[in-house]
């Protein structure tokens, strides 16, 4: 992710924002929390948050996300 894509996820809306981690990941959970953690100062702070996050989720997002993720094999 380049500066500026760092910069406009830290700028844009509320909903915007949660759609384009949602892209990331199907767990609504995370992408709600990613979205209240902004700003991100760079990217490896985004990258050690989305980490944090997830460790704290409960099966039913985990699961959530997993369902989202196409199908491997």
């Amino acid at each position: 992710m380049s500066e500026k894509a760092l910069e406009r996820l830290n700028q844009a809306s509320r909903e915007s924002a949660e759609a384009r981690f949602l892209d990331c990941c199907g767990s609504r959970e995370w992408a709600r929390a990613m979205t209240d953690a902004r700003p991100f100062a760079d990217v490896e702070r985004l990258i050690e948050e989305a980490g944090r996050i997830w460790q704290t989720l409960d099966a039913e997002s985990w699961l959530e996300a997993f369902a989202a993720h196409p199908k491997i094999g």
